[in-house]
């Protein structure tokens, strides 16, 4: 495996499988030899094309690049204060080739012989003036047809532990969900997540989506007491979604 120096945001919201059109090759963004440059393409081909980083990131078409914004919200999505933002870039064969985002430290990352992301590395900064943050390490799941099925991720900073996620896709093979299990600092954790689309663009790529997160954590004490907590939090995710031939 060859492993590269970029940057990179995990964005667990945004993985699910795409579906492609039949006209186009479904050969995987990482064998170089046997990408075809979108340009080649005709419109309706270019708008059903995918490559495994454009399928990873919940995306299909010519895309060059896709800026997410992530909003505090409620169950009816309502748009509260800004969270998040991040810019992903993509070449014209679909291949990943960074981001932009101010607290996230250049990543290490290793791909399998199909092209597929399958460990990462990378640092999130919580303090700019120190470089005080947290060091993530992620392994990928794929299943027999190439579907990213779940993933595994250990931190170390402030707080440490380990997660493991579970995805799950509706019939047109788009993220729907995911399962999160795992520990932060001796505290366990058990979300269950849900994603609700509201908008759509020209391609079919959703630009709206509304995530439903409901966490239970559960410690116990040094008395022996345990301690359940449960809550749910609501995000509104927006998407703009920059193409080279639109």
């Amino acid at each position: 495996m060859k492993t590269s120096s970029l940057n990179f945001l995990i964005l667990l919201l945004v993985m699910s499988l795409i579906g492609c059109s039949r006209q186009v090759s479904t050969q995987s963004a990482g064998d170089a030899d046997s990408l075809q440059a979108v340009d080649s393409l005709s419109g309706q081909q270019a708008d059903g094309y995918f490559s495994a980083d454009l399928k990873m990131h919940g995306l299909k078409g010519d895309v060059k690049r896709a800026t997410s914004v992530l909003y505090d919200s409620d169950k009816d999505g309502k748009k509260g204060f800004e969270r998040d933002r991040v810019w992903l870039t993509f070449d014209e064969r679909g291949v990943w080739t960074g981001n932009e985002h101010a607290t996230f430290k250049p990543a290490e990352y290793q791909r399998d012989n199909q092209g597929r992301l399958v460990s990462l590395d990378y640092r999130y900064v919580v303090n700019k003036e120190d470089d005080y943050g947290y060091e993530y390490h992620y392994e990928y799941r794929y299943d027999a047809l190439g579907a990213l099925m779940g993933s595994s991720k250990s931190f170390v900073g402030e707080l440490s532990g380990d997660m493991d996620y579970i995805y799950s896709y509706n019939k047109q093979g788009e993220l729907d969900g995911y399962t999160e299990e795992g520990n932060s600092d001796d505290v366990a954790v058990d979300s269950n997540i849900s994603f609700t689309i509201l908008d759509r663009d020209g391609v079919g790529n959703w630009t709206r989506r509304l995530k439903k997160e409901v966490c239970t954590t559960t410690e116990e004490w040094g008395d022996g007491k345990i301690e359940h907590d449960t809550y749910t939090v609501y995000v509104l995710e927006e998407r703009t979604i920059e193409y080279y031939r639109r």
